[in-house]
């Protein structure tokens, strides 16, 4: 009832990310029905509430303003407006996400009593309930409920039975099996990374690290696509291409907006520069190209998250939800860094002893490291380079901005950076090879300083990235003296698609668009 009175008096409260709430946070459907139509309003850009304002929304929605008038809405929208919460919004907040966390677990057939029981008799009783609930934190009870279920593995003799194995025990059968199926992951939009790397493996944590403006984001989100978009359209042959990958994938975004997510997206799937789609001017077929990406990618297993500011065990949770409710193979995260909501998780922890970045980043990425184990998932981040990449000589780990250390966590870690003088000078010969055409000069350089069970190590991929349209064309590989390396294509479970010849026909007509529908209203 107070969170609900503050948010009536204070909507833009809504709009803190401090205090992330939704309709699943309170106790009964009217309640939320009552917060969504606060919602809604908020977010229509609605400054001041009142009784008619919130009957008037509910009213264009049958079904929840029967509910709404049904519990007597408009006395209790009064008694809100009347309602003067004797503590802080702070504090009710987090009673009402303790209390929806214990409504959640209660749903999974859970004894809440120890936290929260509503049944209690008498003044005495209610009080202790609520003094143990507000004295303790929502870390608590989720750690009571593990500990719960670590019991009862122990129980059941989980925690005491050994996993060895002898040394020797199938290995006939792993033989067989890596003959049949070799140790490789999923495509990468380099082909020759592809192969100093095995694709993109499960249970890896790969590391790029790349001062600001070389396009962190925009090399993580191509790689996001090719992982859960099946299909984009081949320049050069002029044709719309399998990718050879459909795998659920998460993009967490730590700076860009959903739309400049989306924009990107397109530009990749369709190979129309992003200026194009801004611009909303498109060339030649670009348009009809556009409108089939669109329908690629609806059907796409992609989804994105933005988070500007989190801690470890939000992106943890986001994670581990991710994979129960859509089964994602692959979490790109953009990127590794140490937020303020980071620091003030530590600095609780810790009971305010300062923690130095280094450590912090340390721990996060071995959270990480752990989460792929866990999940059997690929999780591929980004960080910052230092400010000592411009003068390094043999870009590396050295060059991990707080932590080094977050190099013996990672199964890959490569530097990205734009070549320098004496990178191109170095390289003319090999432009300048004959029978060798390369129409376009490298504008990023691969430092690979760590590949674990990979092929080749410690060597330069050089690469020609378009930033308008997120593609990469692959050039050569050279070791750390420039000298040129013989390192093939690897193409995995890449072919054209040849069985939809009406998709690769030009200027076919744009699919009719539907009319606009009415904002949905589900709580």
């Amino acid at each position: 009832m107070y969170v609900l009175a503050d948010l009536i008096r204070n909507p833009v409260r809504l709009l803190d990310e401090n205090y992330p709430l939704s309709p699943d946070d309170f106790p009964t459907r009217f309640h939320a029905i009552v917060y969504g139509a606060i919602e809604h309003l908020v977010k229509d850009g609605v400054t001041a509430l009142n009784l008619i304002v919130i009957d008037d929304f509910l009213s264009r929605y049958p079904d929840q303003y029967k509910v709404f008038n049904t519990n007597n809405g408009p006395e209790y929208i009064q008694k809100l407006l009347q309602c003067m919460p004797d503590g802080s919004f702070d504090h009710y907040y987090k009673r009402l996400k303790k209390v929806s966390l214990l409504n959640l677990i209660h749903d999974q057939g859970f004894d809440i009593s120890y936290y929260y029981d509503p049944a209690a008799m008498g003044l005495q009783a209610m009080t202790d309930t609520q003094q143990h609930l507000d004295s303790s934190s929502v870390d608590d009870i989720l750690q009571h409920y593990e500990l719960i279920l670590s019991s009862i593995r122990d129980r059941l003799g989980g925690a005491s039975q050994h996993t060895g194995v002898q040394a020797g025990a199938d290995l006939d059968k792993l033989k067989e099996r890596l003959k049949e199926k070799p140790e490789m992951g999923f495509p990468m939009n380099s082909k020759k990374l592809a192969t100093i790397c095995r694709g993109r493996r499960l249970k890896k944590l790969y590391l790029r690290v790349a001062p600001s403006g070389v396009g962190k984001s925009r090399l993580s989100l191509a790689d996001a696509c090719l992982m859960s978009i099946p299909k984009y359209f081949d320049p050069k042959r002029r044709r719309w291409v399998k990718t050879g990958c459909k795998e659920p994938t998460l993009f967490i975004t730590t700076e860009l907006e959903k739309e400049e997510v989306q924009t990107m997206i397109m530009a990749y799937v369709a190979c129309v520069p992003e200026e194009h789609i801004l611009d909303g001017k498109y060339d030649d077929d670009e348009e009809s190209r556009m409108d089939k990406a669109i329908e690629i990618i609806r059907s796409a297993p992609l989804w994105i998250e933005h988070i500007p500011q989190f801690n470890v065990d939000d992106i943890e949770n986001l994670i581990q939800s991710y994979k129960l409710q859509h089964g994602i193979s692959a979490v790109f995260f953009d990127y590794l860094f140490t937020s303020t909501k980071v620091l003030m998780e530590i600095s609780q922890k810790t009971r305010g002893v300062s923690i130095r970045e280094d450590n912090v980043l340390m721990m996060f990425s071995d959270r990480m490291k752990a989460l792929c184990n866990k999940l059997n998932v690929h999780i591929d981040t980004s960080t910052q380079a230092n400010g000592d990449w411009k003068n390094a000589k043999d870009p590396d780990q050295n060059l991990i901005r707080g932590s080094k250390a977050i190099a013996d966590k990672v199964d890959i870690g490569y530097c990205v950076l734009e070549p320098t003088p004496k990178d191109l000078e170095a390289v003319q010969s090999i432009m300048n090879q004959s029978g060798k055409h390369f129409f376009q000069p490298p504008n990023l350089v691969y430092h690979i300083f760590k590949v674990r069970r990979g092929r080749i190590n410690h060597v330069k991929l050089f690469v020609f990235f378009d930033y308008a349209t997120l593609r990469t064309t692959d050039l050569f590989v050279t070791d750390r003296d420039y000298k040129l390396l013989d390192v093939e294509n690897t193409d995995i479970e890449t072919v054209l698609d040849d069985t939809e010849e009406s998709e690769n026909k030009q200027g076919t007509s744009s699919p009719k668009a539907d009319a606009a529908p009415q904002k949905p209203f589900f709580f």
